[in-house]
């Protein structure tokens, strides 16, 4: 609908719960402060530039969505805090012009102070490029549910999708303060890029394993020198219900894991992939090995120093002696094996008289002898 011009007629509709204007192409939009009764407000995909403070007479308000409101630049101050009985609050693909609260000059545009003010809040959707205006104790141990992304570098659309997602882009490590640690608790699905001085994801962000992380995904970090490191701490179920795992760009990644894990470690874990990790020389070592019965993706591109994709015999092993039988991976739908010039075998140190006649190509025309009879 095209509302420009028109004389609105909502100050009429004084009983009015419910109001979506989805799609449309707006003028003012003052008159709605009117509609004192409104508990659900939404804008999405509309051309609003502005939500003005009349908004903020909605005090009855419980749901406000602006999800995909581009040309959204301005919320009158206060606005947002005005709205203190509201429960679901969506600002995804939209607003991102927060300032920064000031005690000494008045603002033009919201702050995330306000949202401070929202007591009620279970839901959240919001996407803050500037990690240093974030405020202490911004988040609430009762939200519920929530889309969260902190830092410049993310696309608010993605595959992926969980009910609890959070990404995060820290230059500093100021950032990393209680509310967000306590957002790691509960979070389905996790990406991490360029979160300065964490060397360890398990240990450092949340040692008590992400018992409800799905989804994760680490890129751009330098820092990175393990995702799982026990070596120090007491070995406990690490991602037991991940399901995906993507590593990308971590140029001084050693080893995905080091030290033992409990039994319950990537027991769920489907797809793998890992790309442009130059210091890894293997994936997986074979005490994990036997946990990953759900495997059916494995994804290992442009990793230079890559020999092997599974191995055995390092300190990660329970049983260094241990005799293998044969390594099953029952549900495996799909094996990539790009860009690897130090490739020597898929699994390469069980000893056995046979060997089996499966090959593989790479990319270089190179033709290795990739798996063995322990190999099913």
């Amino acid at each position: 609908m095209h509302l420009l011009s028109v004389q609105w007629p909502f100050f009429l509709l004084v009983n009015l719960r419910t109001l979506y204007l989805d799609h449309c192409i707006l003028g003012k939009i003052a008159v709605i402060g009117e509609l004192k009764k409104l508990e659900i407000l939404s804008f999405v995909y509309s051309d609003i530039e502005q939500l003005p403070g009349e908004i903020g007479q909605l005090t009855r308000l419980k749901l406000l969505d602006l999800s995909n409101c581009s040309k959204l630049k301005v919320i009158s101050p206060n606005v947002i805090a005005s709205l203190s009985q509201l429960e679901e609050l969506y600002i995804g693909n939209s607003f991102v012009e927060w300032e920064f609260e000031r005690r000494t000059f008045e603002r033009s545009n919201a702050s995330l102070h306000e949202l401070k003010h929202l007591s009620h809040l279970t839901t959240l959707e919001i996407h803050i490029e500037d990690a240093k205006i974030l405020p202490k104790g911004l988040f609430f141990e009762k939200l519920t549910r929530y889309k969260i992304f902190i830092g410049d570098e993310w696309d608010w659309s993605g595959k992926y999708e969980f009910s609890r997602t959070l990404k995060l882009k820290l230059n500093n490590n100021i950032c990393l303060e209680s509310e967000i640690i306590m957002l790691l608790k509960r979070v389905e699905g996790l990406s991490l890029d360029e979160v300065q001085g964490v060397k360890n994801v398990l240990y450092e962000l949340h040692e008590e394993g992400f018992p409800q992380l799905r989804h994760l995904k680490v890129q751009n970090n330098p820092h990175l020198l393990c995702l799982v490191d026990s070596t120090n701490w007491v070995p406990r179920d690490a991602f037991p219900v991940l399901e995906s795992l993507f590593l990308h760009n971590l140029i001084n990644l050693v080893k995905i894991c080091h030290g033992q894990l409990a039994a319950a470690s990537f027991c769920k874990l489907r797809i793998i992939k890992v790309r442009n990790c130059d210091e890894l020389k293997n994936i997986f070592s074979i005490s994990i090995v036997r946990y990953l019965q759900q495997l059916q993706k494995v994804d290992v591109i442009k990793c230079k120093n890559i020999e092997e994709i599974f191995t055995v015999g390092t300190d990660d092993d329970v049983n260094h002696s241990e005799v293998i039988d044969k390594i099953e991976f029952g549900h495996l739908r799909s094996l990539t094996l790009k860009f690897l010039p130090q490739l020597t075998s898929f699994y390469s140190k069980v000893k056995t008289a046979n060997t089996g006649s499966n090959e593989i190509t790479l990319e270089d025309e190179v033709s290795i002898q990739i798996f063995n009879d322990k190999v099913g």
